[in-house]
Order: C-alpha cells, then structure tokens, then sequence
C-alpha cells in the first residue's frame, strides 16, 4: 500500500493510504475518483500490483454496464447522439 501512496497524484488519497496502512486496515473503502486516480498511476504497474489494476479496470467495466448511458462505446469514447460520453482515463478500456 505505500508504493501505491508514492505512485498516486493526489496527496490526500496517498495520506489516505499510508493512514490505513499504518493502522492495518486490510479492506479500504474507496470513491470512485479515487479509484480512477489509482487507475492512473497504475497504468504501467509495478511488479505486485498488476492484480489491483486489473481488479480495478473490471470494477469499472461492470460500473459502467450497469449503467449503460455512460459505457464507453468506442475505442475513441465517443458518444451515441444524444448522450455524453463517459469521461475517460487512460486505459484499456478507452
């Protein structure tokens, strides 16, 4: 959890982080700009950390399913006439 701290920009998540580790928090609840923050910095991850990246990219993808108004619907995100489209973050899914 602290290299994950040191790879986010975004200083309070990463003392959100680095709190919870440091209390030994096992399960942290996290926003959903949270999660794309970390999506982020984890586009290239680390040894160790593949595993949450893909565990977040699928969170997404099942996020953005349920609510199909905002699924991506390109590789280029466009939008179906009439609709916004989802913003993206650099990924696999964009």
């Amino acid at each position: 959890m602290l290299e994950l701290a040191r790879l986010v920009d975004d200083e309070a998540l990463a003392e959100k982080l680095e709190a919870a580790y440091g209390r030994g928090v096992k399960l942290l609840a996290l926003e959903i700009a949270e999660r794309e923050t970390i999506l982020v910095a984890l586009d290239d991850p680390p040894p160790g950390l593949e595993e949450l990246r893909g565990v977040l990219l699928s969170e997404r993808e099942w996020r953005y399913a349920r609510d199909s108004s905002n699924y991506p619907l390109s590789s280029g995100c466009s939008s179906r006439k009439g609709r916004t489209p989802a913003p993206c973050v650099r990924s696999a899914v964009c």
